[in-house]
């Protein structure tokens, strides 16, 4: 039995096969294994993938003369003028008027598509605007899946009945329904593409089991996985027993400007320290070398006794908020000044 993993990325992709004891690369660009993410549309809607996609782009528009024109998305009825009571249609006059949009290429020969695994999770980007003709996202990603899907079968002899796909631990966006969104977009591309059987899986505890397998350790460890990619940076911490008995637990975590989840539930709202201690506490025995911890923050509900408000001091106040500083005092009372 072989067992075929691709991994869709943002930036470029890759599909590989198992076939028990080894693992091997499948060419898709040329004789290289990496496909660019990328995907080219001409006024045909001939579609280009690959390094192919990105050099059909440079080329078309190679000392090319670029001329912008409004887009006309409209007409608008301003005024109806001649309109008399008991006078009929053919005597009143309106006043239109053309609604122009965004300024747009008009004579671009071809369209190049980067990135789409970005706008994965946003359920309100369901369809790009290709030469005035609505393409959905589904649509555009295919072409790459479609040709993954074509190599594989190139190199087997036969389709690849069931392929397993990574996928990060949450897709880029704020909508809390992103990944639902994402993987039913993806699962619907990979269908069109021919491929019956997607099953997903969190790209880096895939990258984990990846290199348990190939280190093969005899000894129980942790494995800390960094998947630095170009939409999500995504990290696994595993605790495993030995090559042949798996992992343990773990956790992941999604990196995109800030840390938004921890944990293997997935768990939001944990910050970056505590992220720290998650990682420490499984493994205790680096406990004496672990990463020192921020300072509690100061609790100044019961300040020091060489602190304690005496006659003739007042709380300083804070120049930004108005508000008193706890545990800032001043002398006040002075003649010929303010207190502050």
């Amino acid at each position: 039995m072989t067992g075929v993993g691709a991994d869709f990325g943002t930036s470029n992709s890759a599909v590989a096969y198992f076939d028990g004891e080894q693992l091997r690369y499948v060419t898709l660009d040329g004789a290289s294994p990496i496909l660019p993410t990328a995907v080219h549309l001409n006024r045909s809607f001939a579609a280009l993938t690959g390094s192919a996609a990105v050099e059909q782009y440079v080329e078309e528009n190679r000392g090319r003369l670029v001329e912008l024109v409004p887009e006309a998305i409209g007409v608008a009825a301003t005024e109806i003028s001649g309109a008399r009571l008991g006078e009929s249609d053919g005597e009143q006059e309106d006043n239109r008027n053309t609604v122009y949009g965004q300024l747009y290429d008009r004579g671009q020969p071809g369209r190049l598509f980067l990135g789409l695994k970005r706008l994965l999770g946003d359920a309100g980007m369901d369809r790009l605007t290709v030469f005035s003709r609505a393409f959905r996202l589904v649509a555009l990603m295919t072409p790459v899946l479609q040709r993954m899907r074509e190599g594989v079968q190139q190199v087997l002899g036969r389709p690849a009945e069931t392929v397993h796909v990574g996928r990060p631990v949450n897709f880029e966006g704020r909508d809390p329904q992103r990944n639902e969104v994402a993987l039913a977009r993806l699962g619907e591309a990979g269908g069109y593409a021919g491929i019956r059987n997607i099953h997903f899986y969190p790209e880096p505890i895939a990258a984990t089991l990846s290199y348990l397998w190939r280190a093969r350790p005899d000894k129980p460890g942790i494995a800390l996985t960094v998947d630095f990619g170009g939409g999500t940076l995504d990290l696994s911490v595993i605790r495993y027993r030995g090559a042949e008995q798996g992992t343990e637990q773990g956790a992941s975590f999604n990196f995109r400007k800030r840390l938004d989840s921890v944990s293997s539930h997935f768990t939001e709202g944990i910050s970056h320290h505590e992220c720290w201690r998650c990682i420490q506490s499984l493994n205790p025995a680096r406990e004496s070398r672990s990463r020192p911890q921020p300072a509690a923050p100061a609790d100044h509900s019961a300040a020091p006794a060489d602190r304690q408000r005496r006659p003739g001091h007042r709380r300083r106040r804070c120049r930004r908020s108005g508000r008193r500083r706890p545990g800032c005092l001043r002398a006040v009372g002075a003649p010929g000044r303010r207190g502050g």
